[in-house]
C-alpha cells in the first residue's frame, strides 16, 4: 500500500513539475521572452515591473473570410519611477518606449479560430525588452 501511494505521489509530482512552458516572474533585457497575462514581472536587481493587464484580439480567425486582417492589442501596466500604461498592437504600434525601456511586441498566441473563444489566461505574449543607450 505504501509503495502504491509513493508511486502515485511521484507520478503526480513529475506530471506537475514537467511543464511545456518555463515561465518565470522576472524578465531580462535584450532577450525574447514569453509572458502570461496577470503576472507581475520584475527586472532583476531593480524596482522595475510590468504586468499584462488586458488583451483585445480582433484578428481575423482561421477559417473566416474577413475584409480586414484585424489586430491583437495588449495593455501593459509599467512601474518604475512612475506608473503608466503601455499599449502595443500587431497592426501599427508594435513597439513603444517608456522611461528608458523599449517594449517590442513580437507575437501574440494563440491565433484565433472560428467559433473558439480564447480566455485571457490562455494567451502568451512574446516581447523583446531593451534599455535605450545612455550616451
Amino acid at each position: 500500500m505504501k509503495k502504491d501511494v509513493f508511486i502515485i505521489l511521484t507520478a503526480l509530482f513529475l506530471a506537475f513539475s514537467c511543464s511545456e512552458e518555463q515561465l518565470t516572474d522576472s524578465f531580462e533585457l535584450n532577450k525574447l521572452q514569453t509572458f502570461i497575462p496577470g503576472v507581475t514581472y520584475h527586472l532583476k536587481n531593480t524596482e522595475t515591473t510590468f504586468r499584462i493587464h488586458d488583451i483585445n484580439d480582433s484578428r481575423c480567425p482561421k477559417g473566416a473570410t474577413c475584409v480586414w486582417e484585424g489586430m491583437a492589442q495588449t495593455d501593459l501596466i509599467f512601474q518604475s519611477v512612475s506608473t503608466d500604461t503601455l499599449r502595443l498592437n500587431t497592426f501599427n504600434n508594435q513597439s513603444d518606449t517608456i522611461e528608458n525601456y523599449v517594449f517590442q511586441l513580437m507575437k501574440v498566441e494563440p491565433y484565433p479560430e472560428l467559433d473558439n473563444e480564447i480566455d485571457l489566461d490562455n494567451y502568451r505574449i512574446t516581447l523583446n525588452i531593451f534599455e535605450l543607450n545612455q550616451n
